[in-house]
C-alpha cells in the first residue's frame, strides 16, 4: 500500500519552488477513470482541479459521483461534504503538492518531470527515430523503492515516462497524449497511466479540459 501510494504521488512529480514564474494558477475540469483488474473494481471522478503555486495549494471540486471538496495543502488532505462541512483530515507523511504535474506546468518543467529538480541525474542516452529515449538515475538515499526512471521526450515533450524498481519490474507507466499550447505552456490534455503490484494492476485515465493559465 505504501508503495501504491507513493506511485501515485510520483507520477505528477517534481520538486521545486520559485517566485519568479511568469503564472501562478492553474484551472481545469478533470476526469478521472480507473480500473483495478485484481480486483475487479472502477470508479470515475469528475470535477475542478484548482491550483495556486504561490500559496501551493490544490483544491479539487468533485461533482461526481457526489458533490465533495478535497483541499491539499502541505502534507494534508482535507474533505469537505457538499456544504463545506469537513468529513476528515489525512496526513500523508509528505507534501503532496511537491509532487503534482500543475506544478511543473506552471514551472515550464513538463519536459523532464522535474527529475533534474528532484536530483536524478541522467545515466543513458538514447535516439529512437524522433524520440529521445532518457534513463534516469535516482538521488543516492532517496526515492529507494526506484532503481531507474525511463522517459520518451518528443519535439521537446514528455510522451512517456517508465519507473523501474529494484528488482528491475516496470511497476508503472504513464503516457502524456494530446499536448495543447496555453500562455506559451505544453499542457498534456490526457494521461494513461498503469501501475503494476502484487495485488494491484490499476489502469487509470486522466483528461483535462478548459484548461487556464493565469
Amino acid at each position: 500500500m505504501k508503495k501504491l501510494l507513493l506511485i501515485h504521488i510520483f507520477c505528477f512529480v517534481t520538486c521545486s519552488f520559485c517566485f519568479g514564474q511568469k503564472y501562478n494558477r492553474l484551472q481545469a475540469d478533470f476526469s478521472i477513470l480507473e480500473k483495478n483488474t485484481l480486483k475487479d473494481s472502477s470508479y470515475i471522478v469528475i470535477g475542478k482541479i484548482d491550483y495556486d503555486l504561490f500559496t501551493d495549494i490544490s483544491k479539487y471540486q468533485i461533482t461526481f459521483p457526489q458533490k465533495t471538496t478535497w483541499i491539499f495543502q502541505d502534507s494534508t488532505i482535507t474533505t469537505y461534504d457538499s456544504l463545506m462541512v469537513i468529513q476528515r483530515i489525512d496526513t500523508i507523511g509528505a507534501k503532496f503538492n511537491e509532487f503534482t504535474i500543475f506544478r511543473n506546468i506552471l514551472m515550464d518543467k513538463m519536459n523532464d518531470f522535474g527529475l533534474v529538480e528532484a536530483g536524478f541525474s541522467i545515466d543513458q542516452i538514447e535516439k529512437v527515430e524522433e524520440s529521445t529515449i532518457y534513463q534516469w538515475k535516482p538521488p543516492d538515499g532517496q526515492f529507494e523503492f526506484i532503481n531507474y526512471i525511463v522517459t520518451e521526450q518528443q519535439d521537446e515533450k514528455l510522451k512517456g515516462l517508465i519507473i523501474v524498481d529494484q528488482d528491475d519490474k516496470s511497476i508503472n507507466k504513464t503516457y502524456y497524449e494530446d499536448y495543447i499550447n496555453i500562455q506559451e505552456l505544453s499542457i498534456p490534455q490526457q494521461i494513461k497511466l498503469h501501475f503494476i503490484a502484487d495485488q494491484e494492476e490499476i489502469f487509470k485515465v486522466i483528461n483535462f479540459r478548459d484548461v487556464q493559465i493565469f
